[in-house]
């Protein structure tokens, strides 16, 4: 049971970071950092590889990019 609630919170801990690290590389590249600038920059952060960086953004961009998730139809109206 204790092992059970551990790992829990341990889902919901490495879900708020991975949310506070894609609202670090929004606001970066909307004050005009390229991507890479922005990884680079994230990972010095909090301490983590520009891969371990790139593994959590790069899902994130694929859902931003995800219409059936987003909701907008862009250039297609």
């Amino acid at each position: 049971m204790l092992q059970s609630i551990h790992a829990q919170h341990t889902d919901i801990s490495m879900k708020m970071d991975t949310t506070l690290i894609e609202m670090d590389y929004e606001d970066y590249t909307s004050d005009g950092m390229t991507h890479n600038q922005a990884i680079g920059m994230i990972a010095k952060e909090w301490e983590m590889t520009h891969e371990e960086v790139n593994n959590i953004i790069q899902p994130f961009l694929h859902k931003m990019n995800d219409i059936d998730h987003t909701g907008d139809l862009g250039d297609i109206i």
